[in-house]
């Protein structure tokens, strides 16, 4: 689901895609959602954003946007509401 979301909330250049990440969670931080990171890399490789992206449950969903120097760009929360 976290992936979906983030698709649906950046733009993806023609010939970059997303690179899913694994992380190891930490046992000893308890948390109430869940987290991925993602880098955006371009046709080459070449790295050209990082995105830590999280969602809670089926109700909110947020992503923050780094540079490939790790500095901040954007960021960005969203309700989500389930149908049905």
């Amino acid at each position: 689901m976290i992936e979906q979301q983030l698709k649906r909330s950046i733009r993806i250049p023609e010939g970059h895609h997303l690179v899913h990440l694994d992380s190891e969670p930490d046992p000893e931080r308890a948390t109430t959602y869940e987290a991925e990171n993602f880098q955006l890399v371009d046709g080459e490789g070449n790295l050209i954003a990082r995105f830590n992206a999280w969602a809670m449950e089926d109700s909110f969903f947020g992503y923050f946007e780094y540079d490939a120097d790790g500095e901040l760009i954007d960021r960005k929360t969203v309700g989500l509401y389930s149908e049905g």
